[in-house]
């Protein structure tokens, strides 16, 4: 099974492309460009980085074209993907990039609030009760509150709350992590 992050159905930045890589990065500007490559049942997944800028594109299997064809397929993921193949170009053509788009990468806020998530979540798995999680994770510089006290703590009602978002974070909500997508921007 192929990850899914290799998947342009599941990760709204990959660029689709019909073109081999290696000639796509024939460019001069990509002179000083580190690659992942994997090639995959269907087609060649790249992961391109130039200093902190990371391109992912999919180069469909048996693509013939000698010109760089980039497909946009109209699904819920467009808009994202528009964003991510104009990031690219401008990339490919050793323009100064803009600031980070906010439909393409999450604010330092929310990945900041997802590590967290996935941390409360790796510790629940692992066996922590809520009072360790709480004040391992949540309120690491807080004495820990005992018995009664805890039991009626805002403390408490908040580790709550968030060890149930982290739990609906892995069943429901991981792909919208991996396509960076707020809410508010999804088509679908």
């Amino acid at each position: 099974m192929e990850p899914a992050h290799w998947s342009p159905g599941v990760l709204g930045t990959t660029i689709i492309c019909q073109r081999r890589t290696s000639l796509i990065l024939g460019k001069p500007p990509w002179s000083k460009v580190r690659t992942h490559n994997c090639s995959c049942t269907d087609g060649e997944h790249s992961i391109l980085q130039i200093g902190s800028a990371r391109f992912r594109l999919w180069v469909q299997r048996n693509s013939q074209s000698d010109a760089a064809i980039f497909v946009l397929p109209d699904d819920g993921f467009v808009l994202l993907r528009t964003e991510a193949m104009r990031d690219f170009l401008v990339a490919l053509w050793g323009r100064k990039r803009r600031a980070a788009n906010p439909l393409i990468a999450p604010t330092a806020y929310q990945r900041q609030r997802l590590a967290r998530l996935l941390t409360i979540l790796d510790a629940r798995l692992a066996g922590a009760s809520t009072h360790e999680i709480a004040f391992s994770q949540i309120f690491p510089k807080m004495r820990p509150l005992k018995g009664a006290t805890w039991k009626g703590s805002s403390e408490r009602r908040h580790t709550l709350r968030l060890m149930a978002e982290a739990r609906r974070l892995a069943s429901t909500g991981y792909r919208q992590v991996l396509s960076h997508i707020p809410p508010h921007c999804r088509l679908s």
